[in-house]
């Protein structure tokens, strides 16, 4: 009984610990949108209103008031970004190993990582061609001679790269929303739904963000207080709760079938290899709650997740998760 409130507990805490993540990167979102909104309308409606004035009296270079703004800006939106992706994509990783469909997420926000470090990375580069060598002497009052052919050729690739760019980008945050919004019909919230669709709408990402943020809250308080049930599982063998590893290799772990199947083999999976199980309590699944021991022999673990893979008469396998704590 004491074993099966532990799993219950390392369950439950691995799912609050995820949808945290998720909650953070929700708020980073909202940081990142307040402070591009905030420069967007004190840029544009302050400072370059003042230099286009100013300029009338003696003219001004472009860089002052454009390039370096924007070089400072998008460095630290481009921070803030790749924090907001990694912490998902942390989140959809822990909800993944409970068995909880998020795959789309975690590739998502692997893209939009790689996407904000290429970002990163290129701004400066970018701004600065864009000034040297398609804008060569640019005044808000003289403007300098046309750009040369080579330039507008070199433009019209850097334009075409940064479309290529940004369409990869928006399959990934796409991958995202198909697993916030999976999440949010999980966990019975219309806010993670809704703001999952917002983000990726110009102007309305910013309320998209803050819906994320409230219903993430409200999931991790919905699965703390012990409220939230889980959806009933569709497949035919499927694992109940979270099972526990033995250092001397016993894998004990509760298995629900709706019909009769047997265990055919089980591998406990590690980072470079699998170990292949030298018995099966029970290879027989009799149809409901079947408690099962696989022995893998003794092992030197750390404490920490592991799975099991498990292949059945029927030719499906199941992915079963197991913990191993420092006090077994």
């Amino acid at each position: 009984m004491a074993s099966a409130v532990k799993s219950s507990v390392n369950f439950n805490q691995i799912e609050v610990e995820s949808l945290s993540r998720l909650k953070t990167s929700a708020f980073l979102g909202i940081l990142g949108s307040v402070i591009v909104a905030v420069y967007s309308i004190t840029y544009y409606l302050v400072f370059l209103p003042n230099a286009l004035v100013q300029g009338q009296v003696q003219p001004l270079p472009i860089t002052r008031f454009l390039i370096i703004p924007n070089i400072v800006v998008d460095l630290i939106a481009g921070v803030i970004q790749l924090l907001v992706f990694y912490h998902a994509r942390q989140g959809f990783k822990g909800l993944s190993s409970l068995n909880i469909p998020t795959k789309n997420g975690i590739t998502g926000a692997t893209i939009l990582m790689i996407f904000a470090i290429v970002g990163l990375l290129g701004v400066v580069p970018s701004l600065i061609f864009l000034q040297s060598v398609a804008l060569p002497s640019l005044t808000f009052v003289r403007p300098g001679p046309p750009p040369s052919p080579s330039s507008l050729i070199l433009l019209g690739i850097l334009a075409i790269a940064l479309l290529i760019f940004a369409i990869v980008g928006f399959v990934g945050l796409v991958l995202v929303i198909i697993s916030e919004y999976s999440l949010g019909t999980r966990y019975g919230e219309g806010f993670i739904k809704l703001g999952s669709i917002l983000q990726v709408i110009p102007f309305l990402n910013f309320i998209g963000y803050i819906l994320l943020y409230l219903g993430f809250s409200n999931s991790v308080n919905k699965v703390r207080s012990g409220t939230f049930q889980a959806p009933q599982q569709s497949q035919p063998v499927y694992q109940v709760g979270l099972g526990t590893l033995s250092p001397s290799g016993v894998a004990r772990f509760t298995l629900y079938s709706v019909r009769s199947v047997s265990i055919t083999s089980a591998s406990l999976g590690l980072l470079n290899q699998q170990v292949v199980a030298q018995s099966i309590s029970t290879s027989n699944l009799n149809p409901g709650t079947n408690v099962i021991e696989v022995n893998f022999g003794p092992l030197q673990l750390m404490a920490g997740s592991y799975y099991v893979d498990l292949t059945l008469s029927d030719g499906t396998s199941v992915r079963v998760y197991v913990v191993l704590s420092s006090s077994s």
